[in-house]
């Protein structure tokens, strides 16, 4: 008995012997207990733990109340600061849930591709809005990406490299409203990291996931720059005309679908355009009424004209401070566009 427990303590301290000159590799030591990494591992904690450092957005304070906080702001316009007072509103016109989804949105986050975010939206209960999901917004690294700079100048440069930045346009800008201040940012940015991408929002096979736990913690640049291949640093934004002739329509591989239309025209169009959205300007339904306004405008420039609304959308002015934002050609393709002609072309059904 004296001879065993003698035997296997002197294992014991040959190991951390070698432990402690190295002999004995990372490798090994995740091998025999490998990292307890899952589904709902943060993807930020993961790509820490292999030497990448927290973004610069990421607050200080996560605790519970400040996410409550960011959450009242972002989903209802207000907050109670610490201190029991009442914030005034951000915007009397908007809520960022107006433009903006806090779930995720795409099945594969690897592309935005319209068609496969419109079944992914329908098959859970989505709306289908012109501002790309905040869900995940703390893992990108560039916001206002592609043609924003057309609509918006020099406005867009500070925010494309800069979350903060991209809140503050989006507040001012966007919403016509005010500035956050610094405490309200601080809450809203810890909402938003309460929205970060998990290990099981990527599409890991099982052996990526292999690839995941045996490479254990420590410095590691190239799981970096591979775990980043399952997710898309910035969402792109296209911005596209309206077609050469409207009478026509856009040219597309296939045939419109109406049936399609309605429900795109349901979860885009009456999203803000019903007695419970934001838009003063027009209800819509789906009756007559409503279809048959679109219908003798479909051709025509301006605020009804259909094409002319989802791809310039409308911009403020004096007097109505709220506007529409439009679609780009990666939140609504010219198919779904036909779509919803389709639909409103043969009226209710």
């Amino acid at each position: 008995m004296f001879r065993r427990t003698f035997l296997l303590g002197g294992l014991l301290a040959f190991g951390l012997i070698l432990m402690g000159t190295g002999l004995l590799t990372r490798t090994q030591q995740s091998d025999e207990q490998p990292t307890p990494w899952d589904k709902n591992t943060n993807v930020a904690d993961v790509l820490h733990a292999w030497g990448e450092p927290y973004p610069s957005n990421r607050p200080a304070d996560l605790s519970e109340q400040r996410i409550e906080m960011g959450r009242s702001l972002i989903l209802e316009g207000t907050y109670k600061s610490k201190n029991g007072t009442n914030a005034r509103r951000q915007s009397r016109f908007f809520i960022c849930t107006n433009c903006h989804n806090m779930e995720k949105e795409d099945p594969d986050l690897r592309i935005s591709d319209p068609e496969a975010r419109l079944d992914f939206a329908l098959q859970n209960g989505l709306p289908l809005l012109q501002g790309t999901t905040m869900y995940g917004t703390v893992n990108k690294v560039s916001w206002y990406n592609g043609d924003y700079y057309k609509k918006y100048g020099d406005l867009v440069r500070p925010a494309q490299n800069s979350l903060e930045a991209a809140i503050q346009l989006c507040a001012e800008v966007c919403s016509q409203g005010r500035r956050l201040s610094d405490d309200e940012m601080q809450s809203a940015l810890a909402y938003f990291w309460s929205l970060q991408l998990k290990m099981g929002d990527l599409t890991l096979t099982d052996a990526d996931w292999e690839k995941v736990r045996t490479a254990g913690e420590g410095s590691n640049p190239e799981m970096i720059t591979w775990l980043k291949t399952f997710y898309l640093q910035g969402s792109p934004a296209t911005f596209i005309e309206v077609p050469e002739s409207k009478k026509v329509g856009y040219a597309t591989e296939r045939k419109a679908d109406a049936a399609r239309g309605k429900a795109i025209y349901n979860i885009s169009c009456r999203t803000c355009h019903s007695p419970s959205g934001p838009s003063n300007y027009l209800n819509l339904n789906h009756d007559n009424l409503s279809l048959g306004l679109l219908r003798r405008h479909i051709t025509h420039t301006g605020h009804l004209g259909l094409y002319d609304i989802i791809r310039h959308g409308t911009y403020a002015d004096k007097g109505h401070r709220a506007y529409m934002p439009h679609y780009t050609l990666e939140r609504m393709s010219n198919e779904q566009v036909e779509d919803i002609r389709a639909y409103v072309e043969q009226g209710p059904m």
